[in-house]
């Protein structure tokens, strides 16, 4: 027994150790191609011995250039901010309200928790498992599995999550959501719980009376609901949504040669790099640098070295990830979107070996120019009905729907016939939200 514990500690120590360098790939990975230049710079102003690797330019030198050189030397750069320096930097960045993503505010709000080690741990899995609408789309038996706890224990951190702003967030569906916030405001009626989780489509469709009479509520009543909620938000984390707002920039070409062969490549010319200062190197090894600088200085290589290390990693997952992507999905990209086989966040952690909430992180916001079009990464994952995939069902009703006779439009009902026959077999309610998702009007407004 005496042995095992230093061992246990040792243990802990070197998994506490892993865990920045771990954050900083987990950081590096959900950064699309458009910001990494911006973050890394970042990085290079917080550590003196990092510094991007831009491409050499030759130009005439002219009279100012040789006035900013003499101004800008590199001990002056790398010296501490004069107080004129701060005030115009902090002039500029009140200029400039940089977007916070919904996981960072989540994670601001979950510092604030006391919790264990272990139970901050799984409740950071779960914030990243949750969507840009805010919604928790992971799995609480894997959670508990990968942590050795309860399910209950998972189930417990969850609801907490639910209760950080934006409210609703957390949910694993819209009712959820919905009640989240009612239960929040204080609104506890069970008729209006009844409403959320029974009569959503019902309310739709406005058949209130329906509502009014199985119910057993008044008309006064339900309009009051029905204005509570119209302030309810279906999409909580939609204010947020992405920290990285950017243009399709391709962070990987796939190309198909004359023989059918894939081929994968890294978008190297748009992709920045950083390196060791050479200078500040040379200082480290001088013999005349003082001790307290030449420490500092160890510090900073040690972070610089990690920093690249994880921006090499940072490539590699995406390259990993993308490589399975491709294999699988490989119908799509000679046939189109009818040929997008369902795929899950499981199933590709499961064949890569990499975490749900990495692999979420890594086909957000990344491109990839294929012979379909410039695609995000996250367009190849679909959800299922019975073995096939929502967007190949969307792509038959659009089919559907583009071949009815514009006089008489085909309802959602009859569209659902129409796919049983062809061995699909969905409900009405599904044809109607996959069209409603598709921006395509219901059949008595298609009437011409």
């Amino acid at each position: 027994m005496e042995r095992f514990v230093p061992r246990l500690e040792q243990r802990l120590e070197l998994r506490l150790k892993l865990l920045p360098q771990f954050w900083q790939l987990i950081n590096l990975v959900q950064v699309p191609i458009t910001q990494l230049k911006e973050k890394l710079e970042e990085e290079t102003e917080e550590n003196p011995l990092l510094e991007l690797e831009e491409e050499e330019q030759v130009d005439i030198p002219e009279e100012s250039d040789f006035e900013i050189e003499e101004e800008n030397a590199w001990w002056e750069q790398r010296g501490p901010r004069t107080s004129l320096d701060e005030e115009k930097r902090a002039y500029l960045e009140s200029l400039i309200t940089k977007p916070e993503s919904l996981q960072e505010h989540l994670l601001k709000q979950l510092s604030l928790q006391k919790l264990s080690k272990k139970n901050l741990e799984i409740a950071e899995q779960i914030i990243g498992n949750i969507d840009d609408d805010g919604y928790f789309k992971g799995d609480i038996t894997e959670i508990a599995k990968k942590y050795k706890a309860s399910k209950r224990t998972v189930e417990k951190i969850l609801r907490l999550i639910q209760t950080f702003d934006p409210l609703g967030t957390g949910a694993r569906d819209l009712k959820e959501c919905l009640i989240i916030q009612l239960r929040a405001r204080g609104l506890t009626d069970k008729s209006f719980e009844e409403i959320i989780t029974r009569y959503l489509n019902e309310l739709a469709m406005r058949e209130y009376e329906k509502i009014e009479k199985e119910l057993n509520i008044s008309e006064e009543k339900l309009q009051k609901f029905i204005k509570i909620l119209k302030t309810l938000d279906p999409k909580p984390g939609r204010n947020y949504t992405s920290a990285f707002p950017s243009y399709a920039l391709p962070e990987l070409f796939l190309e198909i040669d004359e023989e059918g062969h894939f081929h994968l490549y890294l978008n190297e010319r748009e992709m920045p790099k950083i390196r060791i200062n050479k200078s500040y190197l040379k200082l480290l090894k001088d013999p005349n640098t003082p001790r307290d600088a030449k420490k500092f200085l160890r510090e900073k290589l040690k972070s610089a070295r990690e920093l690249i290390s994880a921006l090499e990693q940072r490539n590699k997952t995406i390259l990993k990830i993308a490589n399975f992507l491709i294999n699988y999905q490989r119908d799509f990209f000679i046939n189109g979107k009818s040929s997008l086989k369902p795929l899950t966040l499981r199933k590709v952690s499961q064949e890569t070996g990499l975490d749900e909430s990495t692999i979420s992180r890594a086909v957000s916001g990344k491109f990839m120019e294929t012979p379909q079009g410039i695609i995000e990464l996250r367009e190849l994952f679909s959800g299922q009905v019975r073995g096939i995939s929502s967007e190949s069902i969307k792509e038959k009703i659009k089919d559907i729907i583009a071949g009815e006779n514009p006089k008489k439009p085909l309802s959602d009902g009859e569209i659902v016939e129409i796919l049983k026959q062809e061995g699909v077999e969905v409900a009405r309610r599904t044809v109607a939200k996959y069209r409603e998702e598709m921006k395509i009007l219901p059949a008595k407004l298609r009437r011409r």
